[in-house]
């Protein structure tokens, strides 16, 4: 979401915020969970009809529907999907809050941006130089749990340093926003770190750099009209998030990376999937087969977990079948693959035509 689009209608999220608040008041009561008290807090705040700041009005249409499917999926024991829906709400709103904390003319200024550059240097100074190494979330657990750390770690510098020049070249304000999450990505590093246990056995994961490299090669070989055309902007979205895979792994950061190349896994799969909708009786035979299977593996299976919750969530939905087929017949398999010794054979990639120069913002 840029800080400067264009602000949808209100009535675009009520739905969404209607679920989300059926689903928190469900799950009223004590907590004693970090993770559903931070869904309820955020929860509380994006259905705040009051609030009408520009800058927040975007960040609750865009994270109102996210925010709700992790409040649900917590609510029916589907931690892990929820935590990942979690992540993907929050970073638009504390980042939406980071700059509306700031005074209008303060938005509007480059000196008073730049102070606050220089101050947000300081208190990410951990996390910006140098860069963390792989090691410094190794104590944390489950697999899900440091995966999300991982990727939100690597965020940080990234958006920190792209935020100077970023609002330089179009205005304070988007500077600001940027920064904003930067700051976002640091905080939730802190709270994931809430949710953590040591792990007893930890994940073995390896480098993935011929899985990622094969992927893209498989992306680019299908990236000829008419698809490129009709669907440029999913080929560009999966591009993306084989790009984050690509910089976790060489980052060293195994746990983030797999997580970023599963998902990215799962776009490509449906940028080249049939157009024909897939059986939804032998769909849920196959998600229920590795619900089993997952469950039988010994050890710290979490981010494995994850992708079953969301392949159980998306048998709900007609429109969402493709995701559940995506994740069964070729994101799990690949998982299995990953914790297997690398292939000796290097990747292929595909051998280019013209050399082309892009100019890029951070996972977009």
């Amino acid at each position: 979401m840029g800080p400067l689009a264009r602000v949808r209608p209100t009535a675009l999220i009520g739905v969404a915020v209607a679920a989300l608040v059926a689903a928190v008041a469900a799950a009223q009561g004590p907590v004693a969970d970090p993770l559903k008290a931070e869904i309820a807090r955020w929860s509380s705040r994006v259905a705040d009809a009051t609030r009408t700041d520009e800058m927040w009005v975007q960040a609750r249409t865009s994270s109102a529907g996210p925010l709700a499917q992790a409040a649900q999926a917590l609510q029916d024991g589907r931690r892990w999907y929820a935590l990942d829906r979690f992540a993907a709400a929050r970073g638009n709103l504390a980042a939406a809050e980071f700059v509306i904390a700031h005074p209008a003319d303060a938005r509007d200024s480059m000196p008073a941006f730049e102070a606050a550059w220089t101050r947000s240097g300081t208190t990410l100074r951990a996390s910006v130089t140098p860069r963390p190494p792989a090691s410094t979330l190794a104590n944390l657990g489950p697999a899900a749990v440091r995966a999300e750390a991982e990727a939100a770690l690597a965020q940080v510098r990234v958006y920190y340093e792209s935020s100077l020049q970023f609002g330089r070249n179009t205005s304070a304000a988007s500077g600001y926003y940027y920064l904003g999450l930067a700051e976002a990505q640091q905080q939730f590093v802190t709270f994931v770190r809430t949710l953590a246990t040591p792990p007893a056995r930890p994940l073995a994961v390896r480098a993935l750099t011929n899985d990622i490299g094969a992927l893209q090669t498989r992306l680019l070989t299908a990236y000829v009209p008419p698809a490129s055309i009709d669907r440029h902007a999913e080929f560009i979205a999966a591009s993306a998030a084989i790009k984050e895979a690509r910089e976790l792994d060489r980052l060293g950061y195994r746990y983030g990376a797999l997580l970023k190349y599963l998902g990215a896994v799962v776009r490509v799969t449906m940028v080249l999937a049939p157009t024909a909708p897939p059986d939804k009786t032998a769909l849920t035979a196959r998600v229920a087969e590795w619900r089993a299977r997952v469950t039988a593996m010994p050890g710290d299976h979490s981010l494995a977990d994850m992708l079953v919750e969301r392949a159980e969530v998306a048998l709900a939905t007609p429109d969402a079948l493709p995701i559940a087929a995506a994740i069964t017949g070729d994101a799990l398999p690949r998982y299995v693959e990953a914790l297997a010794p690398a292939s000796a054979a290097a990747a292929r990639p595909v051998a280019a035509r013209v050399t082309v120069t892009l100019v890029r913002w951070p996972y977009t």
